[in-house]
């Protein structure tokens, strides 16, 4: 209904990974440019990529997953990786085409070793992403370590991708012999000021948007309210158009989304400690409710 009155052909602000939605902000850019040359020429190390909560770490993972030609790289996904090591080495194997029991540690890492080096053979590059890494204890992180050393008679099989929150990096630095593994680092800002109207924006044209929705005043309000940070920009953002078209405004404007943050509290989301000031409320909503259309 929300869509329809906007003239949209889908949500525009959903927090699935959907490719049509990508928007690559000059630190995306950055992350992805940096991931890139280190999966095709540092194997046997480690890429350490970081970033706050919902800053779009997993987005530029996936990203590099689409953008790798499978002729040339064998990418492998590992999204929830807090398992006994077995299990996890198991589930990297499976990442591979290696179907192992996941009982002891050695076979797993045998059976990946020999894939890994029928896929070098083929000139084909492993590639293993770990996301959510910053969940990880000294057992899962040394075994990981170990899997650098995987090799053939003539080169390194794989590189390794670690993906988390900032407390990653801590959690390496507690163990020098993985830290030295670790030959690209990168850490991934919130979106600009700029960045943000022009995300808010590219997923709307993408949504089917064919006039402008938010007013200036209300990108604006959106950067105050989320500091850039995407998730709580499509958060916030669905919450403001939602509000706007209850009232059967023609457009979102910076009222319509000061009251959708005060309904989310994003203040305290933030972490800032207090909640936002009192907003005055939006005029009362004429009979009839939402619109069918605009």
């Amino acid at each position: 209904m929300i869509e329809a009155y906007w003239g949209l052909l889908r949500p525009p602000f959903t927090l699935d990974p959907d490719a049509r939605f990508l928007f690559e902000s000059s630190a995306h850019r950055e992350g992805l440019a940096r991931l890139l040359f280190a999966v095709r020429e540092l194997k046997g190390t480690m890429t350490l990529l970081t970033g706050e909560i919902g800053c779009g770490k997993t987005t530029l993972g996936r990203a590099l997953e689409r953008l790798l030609p499978p002729h040339r790289f064998h990418l492998a996904y590992v999204s929830h990786p807090a398992l006994p090591v077995p299990q996890l080495l198991a589930l990297i194997a499976r990442g591979f085409g290696v179907q192992t029991p996941p009982e002891t540690r050695g076979e797993p890492v045998s059976a990946l070793q020999e894939q890994l080096i029928q896929l070098a053979d083929r000139r084909v590059s492993g590639v293993l992403v770990v996301d959510e890494a910053q969940l990880l204890q000294q057992p899962q992180l040394e075994q990981l370590r170990l899997l650098t050393n995987l090799e053939s008679a003539t080169a390194k099989l794989l590189h390794i991708v670690l993906i988390g929150q900032p407390e990653l990096v801590q959690n390496v630095a507690r163990y020098p012999e993985l830290a030295q593994r670790i030959a690209m680092r990168f850490h991934l800002r919130p979106l600009t000021f700029d960045e943000t109207g022009r995300y808010v924006r590219h997923r709307l044209r993408v949504a089917g948007a064919g006039r402008p929705i938010f007013t200036e005043s209300a990108l604006a309000e959106i950067y105050r309210h989320t500091g850039g940070v995407p998730r709580l920009v499509n958060v916030l953002s669905a919450h403001a158009l939602f509000l706007a078209a209850t009232f059967r405004r023609s457009q979102v404007e910076a009222a319509a989304v000061a009251a959708a943050a005060h309904e989310l509290e994003l203040a305290m989301t933030r972490g800032r400690g207090q909640a936002p000031p009192p907003l005055p409320p939006l005029p009362e909503a004429p009979a009839g409710g939402l619109a069918a259309s605009h």
